[in-house]
C-alpha cells in the first residue's frame, strides 16, 4: 500500500519491491513482491496504529489471495522462474499482476481495514490513500449490510475474490514445457479481473448472501444471530471470534460454490474451493526439474487444515520493517588504527548508570545497514563474515547523527570487554550469528565474555526459532513492548519479547509490526500448550532492555528474516 498510487504506479511498485537498490529513493509505506512472494512495510512514526496494522495486514492479504488460488500460485511460480534468472517470466508476471489488479486490491483494501479496524469497517483509514477509497465505497454499495456485519461480507468478498482468481491455469501450465509458459495466452484460459467483475453484481451478491444466511440460520445457537438484521458489528465480532475455523471455512465455501457456479454459467471452466492445491505437486517437480539449481524457492504443501493454519501465520516471516528507509550514515574504526582507550569513548552514561552496546551481526548484514564515512575498508577484515563492535549514536556538531562502531577482533575483544569491569556490557546479538557456524558463536559462550545477559535480535525466521525450543518441551514466555523514539510524539513501535523458561539469561526480541507480533503470539499458543502471554519474565531485563531497544531502533533500521540476502524463498501453494 502506497500513498497515493495511480494503477500502473502501483503495479510498477509491487514489481520493484525488494529489487531496490541503494539510493533508489524511499520505500513506500507496504509493498508485495510476487517475484519474492515477500513484504516490506514502512509504517512511518507510529508503526502500532490503525493506519500501521492496516498496512502491514493489506500486504498479507495479497500473500494469502496468491496462495489459495490457481492464479495467484501461478504468479508465485512464474515470480520464482523470474528470480531464478529465467528469460521471459518477470514479463509473465507483470501480465498476470494487471489482469487481477481490482481483485487484488479490492480484497486486500477490504480485508485490511477490517483487520485493522478489528471487525468494523473504519473509513477514515483511507484518508490518506484516496485512490482505495472507491474500493470501499464500492464494497459498502455492492454489500449493505456490511455496516452492520462487516466480517460476513468480507468471507463473502473473499470467496468471490478466490473464484475469480481460481482460473483453469494450471491445465495449461502442465500442457506447455516451461520454457513456453511466458507466451501463454492469459485471456484465453481466463482474466480475474473480467470474472471478479461478473460475480461482483447485486443479483449475484444476494444469492451468494443468501446461502450463507441459509448455513448459519442452520447451525443455530449465536451463529443464527449474525443472519439476523438486528445484528451490529460488534456483537458479530465476538460471535465469529467464538467460532471455530471450519465453521467459518464452511460458509466461505457455501459462497464460493454460488461464484463458481455463475462462472459456470457464463461458460468457464469448473473451478473449486481449493483448485490450487490439485497439481501443484506436479507443477512444482516440474519447475525444479527444469530450473535446477537456479531455483532460489523451495516449496512446501500443506498436507493438512493444521499446515494451511499455519502457513497463514508463518508467512508472516516474509515481512520486513523498514524504520529507516536509507543506509544510516556510519563510521568504522579498529584498534589497527587507534589506541585501547578510545573504548573509553563508548561507555554511555544515565544518572548512575554506565553501560556500554555490545553487538554482534553478519558483516553483510552491517554493509546493508550502514553507508560508511569512514573506515569502509575494516569491513574486509572481518573473520568468518561476522563483526563484533562496541557501537554508539553520536551527533558530531553541525551534522546530522551517525552511527560509531569500534570494529574488534578475535584477538582485542576479549581484552576490551575485559577492561569494562564496573561497567554494564549490554549484549546484542543477531540470531542468524548463533545459528552458524562462526567464532563470536562459540566466544559468546564461552566464560571469557564479561556479560551477565545476551538480548538475541531476531533476523532469522522467528517461527523456526519458537518451533525448535517448542519442539524440546521448553516453557514458552512471551510478550510485546511499545517503544517510543520520540518523547514527544504519541507514536510507538512494538516490540517482539520472547524467551524460554530454561535460559533465563537469553531474551529473543524483534521490533516489530501489530499483525506480526499477532500472528507469532497465536502461533505459538495454537501449537505448543506450555506457553505463557505475559510479562514477569521480563523483569529482570527492564532497566537494560530500555536502552537495548532504544539503541537497536536508532542504530539499525531494517528488521526481518534475512532481510540483506539474496536468500533461497520458501512458497506455500
Amino acid at each position: 500500500m502506497s500513498t497515493p498510487l495511480p494503477q500502473l504506479g502501483r503495479c510498477s511498485l509491487l514489481l520493484a519491491s525488494v529489487f531496490r537498490k541503494e539510493g533508489d529513493g524511499p520505500v513506500p509505506q507496504g509493498l508485495y513482491d510476487p517475484t519474492k512472494n515477500e513484504r516490506l512495510v514502512s509504517l512511518g512514526d507510529d508503526r502500532a496504529s490503525d493506519v500501521a496494522r492496516m498496512v502491514s495486514w493489506h500486504e498479507s492479504a495479497h500473500a494469502f489471495l496468491n496462495a489459495s488460488t490457481c492464479h495467484g500460485n501461478a504468479m508465485i511460480f512464474a515470480g520464482a522462474l523470474a528470480d531464478a534468472g529465467q528469460a521471459g517470466f518477470q514479463e509473465l508476471v507483470n501480465r498476470m499482476l494487471d489482469v487481477s489488479r481490482t481483485t487484488h486490491e479490492t480484497y486486500a483494501t477490504i480485508a485490511s481495514v477490517s483487520n485493522a479496524s478489528r471487525g468494523t469497517l473504519k473509513a477514515n483509514l483511507l484518508d490518506s490513500y484516496p485512490d482505495y477509497q472507491p474500493l470501499l465505497a464500492s464494497f459498502d454499495e455492492s454489500f449493505p449490510s456490511s455496516a452492520s456485519r462487516p466480517i460476513f461480507c468480507t468471507i463473502a468478498l473473499t470467496s468471490c475474490a478466490r473464484a475469480a482468481m481460481q482460473t483453469p491455469i494450471y491445465e495449461t501450465l502442465r500442457a506447455l514445457p516451461c520454457a513456453e509458459w511466458p507466451d501463454i495466452d492469459l485471456g484465453i484460459i481466463g482474466l480475474p479481473d473480467q470474472r471478479f467483475a461478473v460475480l461482483m453484481t447485486p443479483s449475484v451478491i444476494s444469492r451468494a448472501i443468501a446461502v450463507m444466511d441459509a448455513m448459519l440460520l442452520d447451525a443455530g445457537g449465536r451463529l443464527a444471530q449474525i443472519a439476523s438484521p438486528r445484528i451490529d458489528a460488534a456483537s458479530e465480532r465476538q460471535i465469529w471470534r467464538g467460532t471455530e475455523t471450519t465453521m467459518m471455512d464452511a460458509v466461505s465455501k457455501a459462497a464460493f460454490d454460488i461464484f463458481a457456479e455463475v462462472l459456470g454459467a457464463q461458460g468457464c471452466a469448473p473451478c473449486f474451493f481449493d483448485s490450487q492445491k490439485d497439481g501443484a505437486v506436479e507443477l512444482v517437480a516440474k519447475i525444479e526439474a527444469w530450473s535446477g539449481d537456479s531455483l532460489k524457492t523451495r516449496f512446501s504443501m500443506p498436507a493438512s487444515r493444521q499446515d494451511d493454519e499455519e502457513v497463514i501465520f508463518v508467512d508472516f516471516r516474509r515481512e520486513q520493517l523498514v524504520v529507516h528507509d536509507r543506509p544510516l550514515p556510519a563510521t568504522f574504526i579498529s584498534l589497527a588504527t587507534h589506541r585501547p582507550s578510545v573504548a573509553e569513548f563508548f561507555v554511555l552514561e544515565a544518572g548512575e548508570h554506565r553501560w556500554v552496546q555490545l553487538i554482534v551481526m553478519p558483516l553483510a548484514k552491517a554493509r546493508f545497514l550502514y553507508a560508511p564515512l569512514k573506515g569502509k575498508e575494516l569491513l574486509d577484515t572481518a573473520a568468518d563474515g561476522v563483526i563484533v563492535a562496541l557501537r554508539r549514536r553520536w551527533v558530531p556538531e553541525g551534522q546530522e547523527p551517525q552511527v560509531e562502531l569500534l570494529l574488534l577482533t578475535p584477538q582485542d575483544a576479549p581484552s576490551v570487554l575485559k577492561s569494562f569491569r564496573h561497567i554494564n556490557v549490554q549484549a546484542v546479538c543477531a540470531l542468524s550469528v548463533l545459528l552458524g557456524t562462526n567464532w563470536v558463536r562459540t566466544w559468546l559462550l564461552s566464560a571469557e565474555v564479561p556479560v551477565q545477559r545476551m538480548a538475541v535480535l531476531i533476523d532469522a525466521d522467528p517461527f523456526a526459532l519458537i518451533a525448535h525450543h517448542g519442539a524440546r518441551g521448553a516453557e514458552l514466555h512471551l510478550t510485546y513492548l511499545k517503544a517510543r523514539l520520540d518523547s514527544s510524539k504519541d507514536a510507538y513501535t512494538e516490540i517482539l519479547c520472547f524467551a524460554a523458561r530454561d535460559e533465563p539469561d537469553v531474551l529473543y526480541f524483534t521490533p516489530c509490526s501489530t499483525p506480526f507480533r499477532q500472528a507469532v503470539i497465536e502461533y505459538t499458543q495454537k501449537r505448543f500448550s506450555n506457553t505463557h502471554f505475559d510479562s514477569n519474565f521480563l523483569s529482570p531485563w527492564l532497566t537494560a532492555l530500555q536502552r537495548i531497544i532504544g539503541h537497536t531502533l536508532r542504530e539499525e533500521g531494517r528488521f526481518g528474516n534475512g532481510f540483506w540476502l539474496d536468500k533461497t524463498d520458501e512458497s506455500s501453494a
